[in-house]
């Protein structure tokens, strides 16, 4: 055998260790980061099913996948509520069996919580700084969480829940929560959540857009920003906030209501003395310009509401005259658990990422 022989044999056989290297080492290195994952829910005390998926069941787009994780049920199922124009119906299907997306832990005042979040590279805010390090709004969280624990009466009503940090959290401390988000991708992930911390008889869930009239509406894509998906309609201002996160993209469309429709779900009765956080990518006063009935049913103690697209604006304005007219006055967070009252004169034109407003 000549030595030209010998060497391309010997590179033939280099070649083939490092196939076989690689393949044998490649999948344990992709499931590093769910297993540590997994690990810290168990020392937890969280609990959650396994299951290998079968490689001809793998979605196209999730090749590298190769586990799904799905939230154990040992409840009675998640309760969906979603209004079709004519009424409300309960879905009984987009929560049956809901998958685990990317498992975490959300750390709350009360302890901590096993949490379905999104791909931290295609959520890049919430989801990413979950992972990292178990928190999101930490501090805005501790100031509402310390409201209602001076008042054990209150319960929860959730407007824009996104993924559920803030719902998790107020079910975390035992209180009823409803939790409103229209697009469906976060409200799979929210079931999964209640599924995985027996929260079915604490938290009801309902998936509509929320607007000053009925109709159908468009939710526009805010890249790798789930909680920045916003109603694409008269939303100039909101896509020149954003910039060039807003790609013209949307998800997909869905029935819009007025807030005074909620006065007609099943579990109302559970929210007669609610505590209100509001979160909808600037669309906030088109929700709360048909909620004049639902604050004179409910007796609302507070709100807690982004304000970033209302400061000096005529939507900041109107919401103010709205609050003052329903006897909640403008404050400001100092703390995570004090906040300071602010000059009603200005009517809208405080400089504040968030206003809470208070009963007086």
């Amino acid at each position: 055998m000549s030595k030209a022989t010998v060497k391309v044999l010997a590179a033939g056989v280099a070649t083939l260790l490092l196939v076989l290297f690689l393949y044998s080492s490649g999948p344990q290195q992709q499931d590093g980061n769910t297993q540590q994952i997994f690990t810290q829910q168990q020392q937890s005390g969280i609990k959650m099913s396994f299951q290998q998926e079968p490689p001809q069941q793998r979605p196209q787009q999730d090749t590298n996948t190769r586990k799904i994780f799905y939230a154990e049920t040992t409840g009675s199922k998640v309760a969906l509520w979603t209004h079709d124009l004519v009424a409300w119906r309960q879905n009984t299907t987009l929560c049956d069996r809901p998958v685990v997306d990317t498992p975490s832990v959300l750390r709350t005042p009360a302890g901590p919580v096993a949490m379905s979040v999104y791909d931290p590279t295609k959520d890049i805010w919430v989801s990413r700084k979950i992972i990292r390090t178990g928190d999101f709004d930490g501090n805005k969280r501790q100031l509402v969480f310390s409201l209602l624990e001076s008042n054990p009466d209150v319960n929860f009503i959730d407007v824009g829940c996104n993924i559920g940090v803030y719902t998790l959290t107020m079910a975390k401390m035992g209180r009823q929560v409803l939790c409103i988000d229209a697009l469906y991708l976060n409200v799979e992930h929210v079931c999964s959540s209640v599924v995985q911390n027996n929260f079915q008889n604490s938290i009801t869930i309902v998936m509509n857009a929320l607007s000053n009239s009925k109709g159908s509406v468009q939710l526009g894509v805010d890249s790798k920003n789930y909680g920045g998906t916003f109603v694409d309609e008269d939303a100039g201002e909101i896509k020149r906030r954003k910039g060039g996160t807003v790609t013209g993209d949307h998800y997909t469309s869905i029935t819009s209501v007025i807030m005074d429709d909620l006065l007609q779900l099943p579990v109302i009765q559970n929210f007669k003395k609610p505590f209100i956080k509001m979160d909808i990518e600037g669309f906030e006063w088109k929700a709360l310009e048909r909620a004049e009935l639902l604050f004179k049913t409910l007796d609302v103690q507070g709100v807690f509401m982004e304000w970033i697209f209302h400061t000096g604006k005529e939507s900041g304005v109107k919401i103010t005259d709205f609050m003052i007219r329903h006897n909640l006055y403008p404050h400001a967070q100092l703390t995570p658990t004090t906040y300071k009252p602010l000059d009603v004169s200005q009517r809208g034109k405080w400089n504040f990422m968030d206003i809470l407003w208070l009963k007086k």
